[in-house]
């Protein structure tokens, strides 16, 4: 199998969907009945775009509300989200799951975009954060055969 860039951003994005699914459940089993999970995914500061939602997160929206609570999603591109989080979190309106594919979300980076602030810059809100991470598969590992 040949893996193209194409092919591994897909992955990415599955992968990202699937480790933002596994957040959701466990924050599931926490809530109460009628409670809305609130998810805000950010888009790649290398392309400043809005992302879609992925599809495994759609089916699972549908799938909570079968269990008595909702699932709200939210997308946004990276350029400014910073302070929308900032606002968020000082108006108590903070997401419950945070999803990025580059942690330049989170610690702030410089690409040929521009600046991107990141949203743990700050030491006290970093600490609150609970990192959930899942690799894709290397493109040799990806080519071998099974």
């Amino acid at each position: 199998m040949i893996v193209t860039p194409r092919v591994m951003l897909n992955r990415s994005k599955a992968i990202a969907a699937c480790v933002a699914a596994i957040v959701i459940l466990r924050v599931a089993a926490l809530t109460t009945e009628g409670t809305v999970i609130r998810i805000w995914i950010v888009g790649s500061p290398y392309n400043d775009a809005t992302p879609k939602v992925p599809g495994p997160l759609l089916h699972l929206r549908e799938e909570s509300s079968r269990l008595g609570y909702g699932i709200a999603i939210e997308t946004f591109p990276p350029r400014g989200f910073a302070a929308t989080f900032a606002d968020a979190v000082a108006r108590n309106a903070a997401p419950d799951v945070v999803v990025f594919d580059n942690f330049g979300v989170m610690d702030g980076i410089t690409t040929t975009l521009g600046r991107f602030d990141g949203i743990g810059q700050d030491p006290t809100r970093r600490s609150q954060f609970i990192k959930v991470t899942a690799r894709p598969p290397s493109p040799a590992a990806s080519a071998r055969p099974p």
